[in-house]
């Protein structure tokens, strides 16, 4: 989902380390809980336990995406000399 190795030498995304470290810990939440949900039971309550983490991902990650789009039209913006 975020990957480690996502570049981010850019100094005016310099801010977007702490998202994008909250949004790798939410990713591996979900992963670890979607690896041990079994579909089978209906009754599993990992199946439930999806949800919280899944969502506070999604917020992370709807953030991260309205910090790339400003810093994307801050950077589209002709620069005053």
């Amino acid at each position: 989902m975020v990957s480690p190795a996502f570049p981010l030498d850019d100094p005016e995304l310099a801010h977007l380390n702490d998202l994008l470290g909250q949004a790798r810990v939410w990713a591996d939440i979900v992963r670890t809980r979607i690896a041990g949900f079994d579909a089978n039971r209906l009754s599993d309550p990992l199946g439930l336990a999806i949800r919280f983490p899944a969502r506070d991902l999604l917020s992370i990650l709807t953030d991260l995406l309205h910090e790339l789009r400003r810093a994307r039209e801050s950077s589209a913006r002709p620069r005053d000399l």
